[in-house]
């Protein structure tokens, strides 16, 4: 008798130890905008500066070191290049990839995105838009860096829409010729 006592005792002595734990379901964290929410349309311009984006650049630390310590009073019309390039040295977006896009008002913009969201850009192919009479409307979260240069934080929709009178890209751009 006294073993049964002791472990109905102990049994719920456990019982009571025990506490329930509340699962609470999994919730997805919501997004919050870092600069501004804008909307563009994906523009493929017929002279595109290159992209270091993925490229083994073995003279990188060369090119850093000749950009860093030119001096914007004496390079003229390149300041603009240079101030452009020291802005995106800064928020480290130089060897970041890019999209062209035509913004609100017909301003051409170029979005530096990350990698992620260029996976999702990628995809669509001038030639593929055109035969289908599409456009690329995109929404996201920017931030301006430099005149008509933006750092995309994410890309928050895609849409593939009829276009209309929208162009895709320049008169002078042919896609044949870019194969």
């Amino acid at each position: 008798m006294k073993k049964i006592l002791i472990i109905v005792a102990i049994s719920t002595s456990i019982l009571f130890a025990c506490k329930s734990v509340k699962i609470e379901p999994k919730v997805e964290a919501k997004y919050e905008i870092q600069g501004e929410k804008v909307e563009a349309d994906l523009y493929f311009n017929w002279i595109r500066m290159g992209n270091l984006y993925n490229k083994d650049v073995s003279s990188r630390e060369n090119i850093t070191s000749v950009l860093d310590t030119s001096k914007i009073e004496n390079m003229g019309e390149d300041s603009v290049f240079l101030i452009l390039y020291r802005a995106l040295n800064e928020k480290n977006l130089l060897y970041s990839p890019y999209i062209e896009v035509v913004m609100e008002n017909d301003v051409y913009a170029t979005w530096y995105l990350t990698a992620e969201d260029y996976e999702k850009i990628k995809k669509y192919k001038l030639k593929d838009l055109n035969t289908e009479n599409k456009k690329v409307h995109i929404s996201a979260d920017l931030e301006m860096i430099n005149p008509n240069a933006f750092q995309c934080f994410k890309i928050l929709d895609i849409e593939l829409l009829d276009k209309e009178n929208y162009k895709n890209s320049d008169d002078k751009f042919n896609v044949e010729d870019y194969k």
